[in-house]
């Protein structure tokens, strides 16, 4: 150490950390970069190498570092300093000169741009550093113009000392903007030179001046900005110099160790420590801990493992907690006398009575004589059993004879339930025109538009509903082209809750509209085609170009990958969706997207007068609910 350092001594009042970081502007403000990452690798630094501590720290990031926030904790610090006390104060931000009025500023994060009267300024700073009852005050601003703060030139220093008054500002530039550093670089120049000096610094007191000789030489030298520090003498500063003080070796260490075996380590390498005692302290509550973990785990072992785990307490835990102890011993005991009544024959009525004649106080003796008397009533059932057996076999067999036929008639009844079940359902499925039609849709998901669906897996018919099938519920054809393999059209989604209401009844089976996206997801077939089933619309659609402008039975193009026919073409089909002109807000669980105001629903597949277009699997249409076209039937979904 240099003959300035041997005369410091350690100070005896406490030191104090403000920070104040802001990255966040709003208001009109650009944002900054690197602020609040500056500030927190400054604190971490002092907090861990140097005489600050983390309950006299107060760190001021963005939303919180308002205007008011600032003035109340620099109002705080009139109570917490005291005349031995030291204070640092750390500001990354922006800052601002007026340079008509010669006043600079500092600005929270609910400054608004232009607007000086939400700035801080930073003369109010310079008032409260001068009002402060504190022996050391350091100030250090990393932001533009931050130079305002220092009015004139000072004197050359002609006494180094830690026992005078100081009150210091080390400023990243003059009157001129300066660099935050670039968006993803570690820190500002300012801040990259402070924090590598003061991390690589290993002189147990480290003055401000050396730091600011430091700073200004490398950042001056190196950017575009000319940082100053200087003493502030308008703050009642006297001559001093405020220092930094590493912390002890071994106050370091006992604050890295986080396990028994680190203070243990400790307590080895730091003998003549002041920390030993609370060492010793904290390995005995670490050893409270392991004796109290391993009794409660000694209590929930499985009898075989329970006395491993005893053994194991008493070789390494027999004096740390005299109460523990006594209850390990007890689990000995508990164990001890368990074992002896496991080699009892749990089933002998004479091995029971001779444990419980010679173990008196044994902990399972309440299970012994359970376990006994148990036994003495099985054998007296089994002596009542046998009388009635030997009196009364004849009406055991009377009665096994009245069961075994009650058994019989049941089976008869159940048999009959069953094959009466089976005629209804085939009654149901011979009514059903749908029947043996559903194709298995398996679950899976695709993208649409950005949104990403996942849909569970369904049944939906293979074919268009045909007329010949809309006569058999409804007993009337409304179609325009008449045949029984056409499809039906002509109906309108309103007439189809009608069809549906009669189906469901009549068969008891739940068929309905599927949603738009189940359509689309069975029209892609697990495939990536424009059209349901293949690029060529020739082989799988009836549209304006080969349709001859007219329906179609169904079934006669190419099925697309889960085997469903004229997905393309042919008729529009009705889905049970409400119209929306996009998939905004829609349910991703493929369930149909419902507004109730709405008198529109969607209708997909194009048909037989439609261009090419139309037939795309994601194109889609919305149509009045009620109104009834020659070009729009609709296609069965099944409900399990």
């Amino acid at each position: 150490m240099t003959q300035f350092e041997d005369n410091i001594e350690l100070p005896k009042g406490t030191n104090h950390l403000l920070a104040i970081a802001i990255d966040a502007y709003t208001n009109g403000i650009r944002g900054l970069n690197n602020c609040v990452h500056d500030a927190s690798k400054f604190v971490e630094l002092l907090t861990e190498k140097y005489h600050f501590e983390l309950g006299n720290t107060y760190f001021l990031k963005n939303e919180n570092a308002t205007y008011q926030n600032i003035i109340e904790h620099l109002e705080d610090f009139n109570q917490k300093l005291g005349e031995n006390d030291n204070l640092l104060i750390y500001f990354s931000g922006h800052g601002t000169f007026n340079a008509q009025t010669n006043l600079g500023y500092l600005l929270p994060v609910d400054a608004q741009e232009k607007k000086v009267h939400t700035f801080f300024h930073q003369l109010v700073l310079k008032a409260y550093l001068k009002a402060y009852k504190a022996k050391h005050i350091l100030l250090i601003i990393d932001s533009c113009y931050s130079g305002a703060v220092l009015t004139k030139e000072l004197d050359a220093f002609t006494k180094k000392t830690n026992k005078l008054p100081s009150r210091w500002v080390l400023a990243s530039g003059y009157l001129e903007t300066v660099s935050d550093g670039d968006f993803g670089k570690k820190h500002s120049p300012f801040a990259e030179a402070i924090l590598n000096y003061l991390n690589a610094n290993t002189k147990q007191a480290l003055s401000i001046q050396e730091l600011n000789l430091h700073v200004t030489t490398t950042v001056g030298n190196n950017q575009k900005q000319t940082p100053r520090g200087e003493p502030l003498h308008e703050a009642d500063h006297q001559g001093g110099l405020f220092f930094f003080f590493l912390k002890k070796q071994d106050q370091t260490a006992f604050k890295a160790c986080k396990s028994k075996a680190d203070y243990e380590d400790f307590i080895h390498k730091h003998k003549n420590s002041p920390f030993i005692p609370q060492a010793k302290e904290l390995i005995v509550a670490f050893l409270q801990t392991e004796a109290q973990e391993l009794y409660d785990k000694i209590v929930n072992a499985a009898w075989k493992e329970k006395m491993t785990l005893i053994r194991n307490f008493k070789r390494h835990y027999s004096t740390v907690d005299d109460d523990l102890y006594e209850k390990v011993l007890e689990e000995e005991v508990i164990t001890e006398d368990y074992f002896e009544w496991e080699e009892v024959n749990h089933h002998s009525e004479a091995k029971i009575e001779l444990f419980l004649r010679k173990h008196k106080k044994n902990h399972f003796r309440a299970a012994a004589e359970a376990c006994l008397a148990e036994i003495k009533a099985e054998n007296a059932k089994k002596e009542h059993l046998t009388q009635i057996e030997a009196e009364g076999r004849a009406e055991k067999e009377r009665l096994a004879k009245i069961a075994e036929e009650e058994r019989q008639k049941e089976t008869n009844a159940q048999a009959e339930r069953e094959r009466k079940a089976k005629e209804e359902a085939e009654r149901k499925a011979k009514d059903d025109p749908f029947h043996g039609l559903m194709v298995k849709i398996p679950a899976g998901s695709f993208d649409r538009e950005g949104q990403k669906l996942s849909l569970k897996a369904f049944e939906m018919c293979k074919y268009q509903v045909t007329q010949k099938q809309w006569k058999a519920i409804m007993g009337e054809n409304l179609s325009h082209f008449k045949g029984d393999d056409l499809p039906v059209e002509s109906v309108s989604w309103d007439d189809i809750q009608i069809f549906l209401q009669k189906l469901n009844e009549k068969i008891g089976k739940k068929y309905a509209l599927p949603s738009e996206a189940q359509w689309e997801y069975a029209a892609k077939g697990g495939q990536n085609f424009k059209y349901a089933g293949s690029d060529n619309i020739d082989e799988v659609a009836w549209y304006d170009k080969n349709s001859e402008g007219k329906t179609h039975p169904v079934g006669q193009k190419k099925a697309n990958g889960y085997g469903l026919y004229d997905m393309s073409g042919n008729v529009w089909e009705w889905c049970e969706d409400t119209w929306h002109s996009d998939y905004k807000g829609a349910p991703t669980d493929g369930s149909a997207c419902i507004d109730d105001n709405s008198t529109r629903r969607v209708i997909r597949g194009g048909s037989w007068d439609g261009i090419a277009h139309y037939c795309g699997v994601s194109c889609r249409f919305g149509s009045r609910q009620a109104y009834r076209y020659h070009y729009i039937g609709f296609r069965l979904l099944f409900v399990p």
